[in-house]
């Protein structure tokens, strides 16, 4: 089973077996390859896609091309309900991080679900309040802990304990923490070091998880 997680512990909540059933009977399928972008910044949001296989990446790509991961989505996961709400442009990228397939619900389809299933309201207001709160507490990690400190977290609460194997880049990492690469893979080290983690190919797995979550520093 893919691993659905979020850089700042806020798991995005999940759709009931029941309620993606309803979505799922209704919404048109799709399958992306890796790497395929979806959803882009600046796009109409006039609808949700509902996970229903794949991980997804949530993303901004800047105008001088850095790429900022915000979250990585899997199965039961719904991409953009507060565009929808807002009646804005879509805020973030959706790219395929795999194989992928995903159920695109309409507006129309959506309003109607919205008028007779109040638990499918409950679940999206749970869902974008999550989301406020994880802006919420990424702004105020930037403006007052350390690279070290961020990227401490960003691995606690990415494996959720220990001896779980992370399946994440270290350029996702750098990414998200916003630091460079090399800082990133400076600051693993020490932590390898420490006991903290340990490495191998495309994985890390957390040793002493309560100390990284702490913020090490």
């Amino acid at each position: 089973m893919q691993r659905t997680y979020q850089f700042d512990g806020f798991g995005f909540t999940k759709l009931s077996n029941e309620l993606a059933q309803r979505l799922t009977a209704g919404g048109l399928r799709h399958h992306f390859s890796d790497g395929v972008l979806f959803q882009q910044q600046g796009d109409d949001g006039n609808g949700l896609w509902l996970i229903e296989a794949g991980q997804v990446k949530i993303c901004r790509f800047g105008s001088d091309g850095d790429l900022t991961v915000f979250a990585v989505l899997g199965p039961g996961d719904i991409i953009g309900e507060l565009s929808f709400f807002a009646g804005t442009p879509r805020q973030n990228d959706a790219v395929a991080d795999g194989a992928v397939c995903a159920i695109w619900i309409s507006a129309g389809l959506l309003n109607r679900l919205l008028a007779s299933n109040p638990d499918l309201s409950l679940f999206l207001l749970q869902s974008l309040a999550k989301q406020l709160g994880t802006a919420l507490n990424r702004l105020d990690e930037q403006r007052n802990l350390s690279a070290t400190a961020r990227l401490a977290r960003a691995l606690a609460n990415l494996a959720g304990g220990e001896g779980e194997k992370i399946r994440c880049t270290q350029q996702e990492l750098s990414d998200f923490v916003g630091v460079s690469r090399v800082t990133t893979g400076q600051i693993l080290t020490r932590f390898e070091d420490a006991g903290l983690i340990e490495r191998g190919y495309g994985w890390i797995e957390l040793t002493n998880a309560d100390l990284l979550r702490n913020g090490f520093g």
